[in-house]
């Protein structure tokens, strides 16, 4: 049928709720914007509005009325009136019933007009006047709508097919609608569709098609099985709503909601690097800590450091963490500047993306440098098929300003190692301390070392004297965060108790605030302390800051020590890093060293929450290291 011959709008009479009524009208003016409505609140209204010379070209029930059932309002007006009816419903439960009593149904998604069609081709011989009336509002839609034979070939396709396709109707008809394939879609996503609307079901998704230019466009598509009186499927209706500016917008919103989830995960990386960086005094320790905390924020799959050689244009990598393992030293070599060399000398952040086996990566090297001097570099890595972004790019340009001057302060801090030094004497009574709690009335605990571990865990090596070690461990058991308690071996005034936690903590408090603890006493509830600062510090607010942990410190004493000068202290290695101290500080207080062993390796590594191969290699590490001081 021509275009000219679409003179008269769709006429509907919608039965249902007003509510319902106006999710109809809402879905059939999505495929005839100019169709005529009429409505009825029940099956009375309903029947009362057909008995009138003027019928409707069709009827449109919602799945429950008050005064009857939607599938059999259907049934009736197809028996008595030979018009096509159809249930509209959001619900699934209704829509499985209506179904089952054998009553074309559309659901939320559905093509109204489209079902409606399809009703009618069943119900109508081709030259109907009702049948008329559909082609007639199929003409009129604003969606692309065809109607195939049972083997596929088109026989029909509306104006609007034409304006989006780019096929005329001569060109479209006789054809199979494989012309309009885009190449998206394997064989199998086809298969099914055939499969289901030979079944004589209705097929519903969202598609990709190719227009006769090329150009690409999405549909959310409906193609409905036309059947004769006994069932058999003779023709297919489908009906096309371009959804291409839909999906241009869901595809913006997942970018800037990946966006905005990056930006969320650069901001908790640079927060946690930063909150690891209060609590590190040493390079090494910063070093670790960024290290550690980039890698666990998941923003990045491995990151490492390296120390810069700017004689040498040579960066050393020697601590990481993540996927990786450390790679070689690299150096400039004439016009070929490695971009770790490049961040290094430009102090900016050099962004690199390879294709190695097939996995997309994106890597950045940052400058670790303060005030015109670079004391490292940054690699970071992650893994996807996006790269950097600019503000990320400024994060981490932000981030190595900071790690470079935490660095540039520890050397200021070694400065002031052979200075004079504040000594404290404190007191507490706290007994979420696992100090206080492990002292008892005839016990007397003393810290023999407290060694910092993985994440918040804290490992204490306790002498306890003047009774059996197991009250101590028992009572120590009890404390909130204490994880692991065991006696270690027999010391020669008592025993020696080993200790991990995770919870509040005396010493942790006071070397958060650059205090060093160099002995602690406990006994009858209650725990001395002394602690060094150095002279320069701000003795006042460092205690205001470990009272925050521990509210009833008290200063005893304070006064003025000499610290031991540099030619004093022994050979120290050149680089061990915070993991590697921990392990040999482990095991030199657990007795690995004694013999026979007073502690195995599996239960130093149980106490550090490591396994037995990460401890055997940071133990083995830092052995070699001071060895290279020593010997080196």
């Amino acid at each position: 049928m021509d275009a000219d011959t679409a003179t008269r709008p769709l006429s509907v009479l919608l039965a249902g709720a007003e509510d319902w009524q106006a999710a109809a009208a809402m879905r059939l003016s999505a495929g005839a914007h100019d169709a005529s409505v009429e409505t009825a609140t029940d099956t009375s209204d309903c029947l009362a509005a057909l008995a009138t010379d003027r019928l409707p070209d069709a009827v449109v029930v919602a799945p429950e009325l008050p005064d009857g059932d939607g599938a059999a309002l259907c049934g009736q007006v197809a028996d008595r009136y030979d018009l096509p009816a159809v249930v509209y419903t959001e619900d699934g439960a209704a829509a499985e019933r209506a179904r089952e009593a054998g009553v074309p149904v559309v659901e939320s998604k559905g093509s109204l007009v489209g079902r409606l069609a399809a009703a009618a081709l069943d119900r109508r011989e081709p030259d109907d006047s009702h049948l008329q009336a559909f082609v007639e509002a199929v003409e009129q839609s604003g969606h692309s709508i065809y109607v195939t034979d049972r083997d596929g070939t088109i026989e029909y396709v509306n104006p609007t097919f034409e304006e989006t396709t780019g096929y005329s109707r001569a060109e479209a008809v006789g054809r199979n609608p494989r012309i309009l394939q885009s190449g998206r879609h394997d064989e199998g996503f086809y298969a099914e569709v055939w499969d289901t609307i030979l079944a004589g079901e209705v097929w519903e998704g969202d598609i990709v098609n190719e227009t006769k230019d090329g150009q690409q466009y999405h549909v959310h598509q409906t193609i409905a099985p036309i059947t004769d009186d006994d069932g058999t499927v003779r023709r297919f209706v489908a009906v096309n709503a371009d959804i291409t500016e839909r999906k241009r917008h869901e595809r913006e919103i997942r970018r800037q909601r990946d966006l905005l989830d990056r930006l969320n995960k650069v901001n908790a990386a640079v927060w946690a690097v930063s909150q690891a960086l209060l609590r590190a005094r040493t390079r090494d320790e910063i070093e670790e800590a960024v290290c550690d905390s980039l890698a666990d924020t998941g923003l990045y799959v491995a990151a490492w450091i390296g120390g810069y050689d700017a004689a040498a244009g040579e960066v050393t990598p020697w601590v990481g963490s993540g996927a990786d393992d450390l790679p070689e030293p690299v150096s400039a070599d004439g016009d070929a500047v490695p971009p770790a060399v490049r961040a290094a000398r430009s102090g900016e952040v050099e962004l690199v993306s390879d294709d190695e086996r097939d996995q997309p990566r994106a890597r950045a090297f940052v400058a670790l440098a303060y005030d015109g001097v670079t004391h490292g570099v940054l690699r970071v890595r992650t893994e996807g098929s996006r790269c950097v972004s600019e503000y990320e790019r400024t994060s981490l340009r932000e981030l190595g300003t900071t790690v470079g001057y935490a660095v540039a302060a520890t050397r200021t801090r070694r400065l002031l190692d052979a200075d004079d030094a504040v000594a404290l004497t404190l007191a507490s009574s706290d007994d979420r301390s696992p100090l206080v709690r492990a002292a008892g009335a005839d016990a007397r605990v003393s810290l023999s070392a407290a060694v910092a571990g993985t994440d918040d865990r804290e490992l204490y090596y306790l002498d306890v004297a003047g009774e059996d070690p197991a009250g101590a461990v028992e009572r120590a058991r009890a404390t909130d965060g204490v994880e692991r308690v065991r006696v270690a071996r027999e010391a020669e005034d008592g025993w020696l108790v080993e200790l991990a936690t995770t919870g509040p903590s005396l010493t942790r408090a006071l070397a958060d605030t650059g205090a060093h603890v160099t002995g602690a006493t406990a006994a009858d509830g209650r725990v001395e302390l002394c602690a060094e600062l150095p002279l320069s510090a701000d003795v006042r607010r460092s205690l205001r800051a470990a009272r925050t942990a521990f509210p009833d410190l008290e200063l005893l004493a304070k006064r003025t020590v000499e610290r031991p000068g540099a030619g004093d202290a022994p050979p120290a290695p050149d680089r061990l890093t915070g993991r590697q101290r921990a392990a040999l500080q482990a095991a030199y207080h657990g007795g690995y060293f004694d013999w026979p062993r007073a502690s195995t390796a599996q239960e130093l590594a149980a106490t550090m929450d490591v396994s037995d191969v990460t401890f055997h290699k940071h133990l083995r590490r830092a052995e070699e290291k001071l060895l290279e001081g020593y010997f080196g």
